[in-house]
């Protein structure tokens, strides 16, 4: 909800809690990365497309997300 309302950096926080618990959610790292973009923190955001796509190759959101920022 905070990544919708653009408050990426709460959204961010929100996120590293996640992955405390679980660093094997694909799910978190993938919008963890969006809101890096949003932010033009580019290099980042790929880092965390590059831990998401392992645990889940086929996930279509991580790979268009991380060529966008490939493109910044």
């Amino acid at each position: 909800a905070l990544r919708k309302l653009g408050r990426f950096e709460e959204a961010i926080a929100n996120y590293d809690r996640a992955l405390a618990i679980n660093p094997d959610d694909n799910t978190a790292w993938t919008n963890r990365g969006y809101a890096l973009g949003n932010l033009g923190r580019y290099e980042e955001a790929i880092a965390n497309f590059d831990r998401a796509l392992p645990i889940n190759p086929n996930d279509e959101t991580a790979w268009t997300n991380r060529g966008v920022a490939l493109l910044n």
